[in-house]
């Protein structure tokens, strides 16, 4: 398995049980999401999430994406066993079935292993959308310039991943990144690192998963306090903890790695 080492962030996806959005499978085509916003638009038309103001989220580096509205927005349905924890999805004969904290999920009874294990967080089950809307004959793009989330559904002449009878590997490009936020002094606010936005074209343009390197103590938003911070750790050869961590680390086969050089932190 070959790896390649370059810049990066890990998506995957939460879904809420309780949404109300519905469409007809036959003429869905293209469904948008953004972080933050409680209204997605489905074929054009806005519409609510869900009636609680639900909005995907990024936590830990991943999207975390309603499920409930997505899945019925591309015509299927969504069924909950709160007893073992199993979420059904089912879309034109499809059959994807998923269970909290359980990376092995079952496409039409074949196993499939996960990049993330799917959880549950205030009452929003975590699941990753890319491997259901590609089994379910949808394909997903990140925009990480405007944080939007597009899924449109295939061609006529494109066979939908599940009807392969062939196990679907979840996207296997990592984009791992350390990224320092860091004040403007030119307008004086809190803006993004230079690798945290290298990292987001990288994905827009592979379609790969981002994961957020974080450190156990944040470094300082002054860049002269991070200085100074960083020529003590340079001189001592430190090595600062990691407050996460990539689940299923041998799931990928491309693994870009980002990170900033503090030249200027040697004096």
């Amino acid at each position: 398995m070959n790896r390649i080492f370059s810049v990066f962030l890990t998506i995957a996806m939460i879904f809420t049980l309780c949404g109300t959005a519905f469409a007809d499978e036959s003429t869905v085509t293209a469904i948008k999401l953004q972080i933050g916003n409680p209204v997605m638009t489905v074929d054009g038309r806005e519409q609510s999430i869900d009636e609680n103001g639900t909005a995907p989220i990024i936590k830990n580096g991943y999207t975390l994406l309603p499920v409930r509205a997505v899945v019925e927005a591309m015509g299927g349905t969504v069924e909950w066993e709160s007893a073992s924890q199993t979420v059904t999805l089912n879309h034109g004969g499809n059959i994807i079935r998923l269970t909290i904290d359980n990376i092995t999920a079952f496409l039409n009874d074949s196993s499939v292993n996960l990049d993330v294990a799917p959880d549950i967080i205030d009452g929003k089950t975590m699941l990753p959308i890319r491997f259901i809307a590609e089994s379910f004959g949808f394909d997903v793009d990140w925009n990480g310039t405007d944080q939007e989330i597009t899924i449109t559904r295939r061609g006529e002449n494109e066979t939908p991943l599940a009807e392969t009878n062939a196990p679907v590997a979840a996207n296997n490009i990592l984009i791992a990144y350390f990224s320092r936020a860091g004040e403007n002094y030119s307008v004086g606010y809190i803006e993004k690192g230079n690798t945290e936005i290298v990292a987001e074209m990288i994905a827009e343009q592979t379609g790969g998963t981002l994961f957020q390197i974080q450190p156990v103590t944040p470094y300082p938003e002054g860049y002269e306090d991070t200085k100074v911070i960083a020529t003590r750790e340079n001189e001592s050869n430190a090595r600062p903890a990691i407050a996460n961590k990539v689940e299923n680390m041998e799931s990928y086969d491309t693994i870009f790695i980002g990170y900033p050089i503090w030249y200027a932190a040697k004096r």
